[in-house]
């Protein structure tokens, strides 16, 4: 195994990568203060500009990315949105999280994101853990009647297990 290091490759400059994911067609793509890129297999560095790019320019950056099993690229945003970028039809699709955690949801911060079994999407904050059922669209706040570690506590990493336990 070799390290390589490169530096504007295609002349894409890139500054800062927070967020690095990987497709299931073994393409790399990245979360910069440039944009989105994804790096191919030929190590082709592309920049993606979403046809409905309205949240970039509105400064509406990504602060979590993740690839699903049929390649579409999930993300959150820094004003509490949850959406995917599909690299086929070159355009987004995003959700409001509304009404979540006592309406305290607007100051939060997603930190990661992971797909159960179903494919539905779990995410951590800095106020606890929601999940996305895919198939209703729906949010919820992952809390537990009578307990408030969940709630209200950052959460800053999650990965499900060979069983389908989520830790």
């Amino acid at each position: 195994n070799k390290l390589s290091c490169f530096e504007n490759p295609d002349s894409i400059p890139i500054n800062n990568v927070p967020n690095i994911t990987s497709d299931p067609y073994g393409n790399l793509w990245l979360r910069t203060r440039n944009g989105v890129l994804s790096l191919d297999r030929m190590k082709n560095l592309s920049k993606h500009t979403p046809d409905n790019e309205s949240i970039f320019k509105e400064k509406e950056w990504a602060n979590s990315l993740q690839s699903d099993s049929s390649g579409l690229i999930w993300f959150t945003t820094v004003k509490s949105r949850l959406g995917f970028y599909d690299p086929e039809s070159n355009k987004i699709k995003l959700w409001q999280m509304n009404h979540l955690f006592d309406g305290e949801f607007t100051r939060s911060y997603i930190i990661d994101i992971e797909f159960d079994d179903e494919q539905n999407i779990w995410m951590t904050s800095n106020q606890g853990i929601i999940h996305f059922n895919r198939k209703t669209e729906q949010f919820s706040a992952f809390l537990e009647e009578g307990n408030d570690f969940v709630h209200n506590s950052s959460i800053n990493a999650l990965k499900f297990d060979g069983f389908g336990n989520l830790w």
